[in-house]
C-alpha cells in the first residue's frame, strides 16, 4: 500500500519491519514508512542477512523480485549488473526448486496420465484412459517412418479392414463417414496390398466395394 503521511509531499510506502511471510503482521508496531529508495534497499538487505539455502532466503527472493519487476510510478528500481546476475541466478534456482514440489507427484496436472495420439487428426493428448478408439497410446505415432510406427500403424488398419468385412458395408467410404476415420480409403491402399491392388484395377469401381467375410484376415 502507497500512503502520505499527512502534511507530508513526498511518496511513502509502507513497509513490514517482519515481512508477512515469515510470520509479520500488519498492526502498526510491524509497520514504517520508507522512501521507495529505502523500501527496495530493505528488501535486498533482508536477502543479505539470510543464509543461502534457508527458507527464509527464498522467501525474500520472491519477494525482492516482485518488488523489482513491479517499479512505482515515482521510482524505477535498479540494481547493478553483477548483483543482478547474482541475484538472478539464485531466484532462478529456487524457483526452479519450488516447481517441482508444487508440480511434483499428485500436484502435477498430467499425474498418472499418458500420451496418446489421434489416428484421424494425428494430435497429441495427455489422457489417464483413451477416450475412444480413435486414440493410441503414445506420443507422435504418425510423425516419421520408424518400424514402430509402421507395425502401429499397419496392425490397426488391418484389425478395421477385418471389421469391415465383419459387417455390412456397401462401400469403404461411408464405412469411414460412419465410424469418423479420415480417409480410410487412402489408409487402406495404403495399408491392406489386396485393397490397392484390386483398387488399380477397377478404377471405375473402387468407390463401391462391398464387405465381404471371405476377406477377413486377407491383405495380400
Amino acid at each position: 500500500m502507497k500512503i502520505e503521511p499527512s502534511g507530508s509531499s513526498n511518496y511513502y510506502e509502507n513497509h513490514h519491519i517482519l515481512p508477512k511471510s515469515l510470520g509479520g503482521v500488519n498492526n502498526s508496531y510491524n509497520m514504517v514508512l520508507l522512501t521507495p529508495r529505502e523500501h527496495f534497499i530493505c528488501h535486498w538487505l533482508l536477502i543479505k542477512i539470510y543464509p543461502k539455502g534457508s527458507n527464509e532466503r527464498k522467501k525474500m527472493l520472491y519477494a525482492f523480485w516482485s518488488m523489482k519487476l513491479k517499479p512505482t510510478q515515482k521510482c524505477e528500481r535498479y540494481i547493478n549488473a553483477r548483483a543482478y546476475e547474482l541475484l538472478r541466478k539464485e531466484y532462478v534456482n529456487v524457483h526452479r526448486e519450488n516447481m517441482k514440489v508444487k508440480q511434483g507427484g499428485v500436484n502435477n496436472s498430467h499425474f498418472g496420465k499418458h500420451w496418446f495420439t489421434n489416428r484421424n487428426t494425428g494430435e497429441c493428448k495427455h489422457f489417464i484412459v483413451a477416450p475412444d478408439e480413435t486414440w493410441i497410446e503414445g506420443r507422435n505415432l504418425f510423425h516419421g517412418e520408424n518400424e514402430k510406427i509402421k507395425v502401429t500403424q499397419k496392425e490397426f488398419y488391418r484389425k478395421l479392414w477385418n471389421k469391415y468385412h465383419s459387417e455390412n458395408w456397401d462401400c469403404v467410404s461411408k464405412f469411414g463417414e460412419e465410424n469418423n476415420i479420415v480417409e480410410c480409403r487412402r489408409k487402406f491402399r495404403k495399408w491392406i496390398p489386396y485393397f490397392r491392388n484390386l483398387s488399380n484395377k477397377t478404377k471405375h469401381n473402387r468407390f463401391n466395394f462391398p464387405s465381404n467375410k471371405d476377406l477377413i484376415g486377407v491383405y495380400e
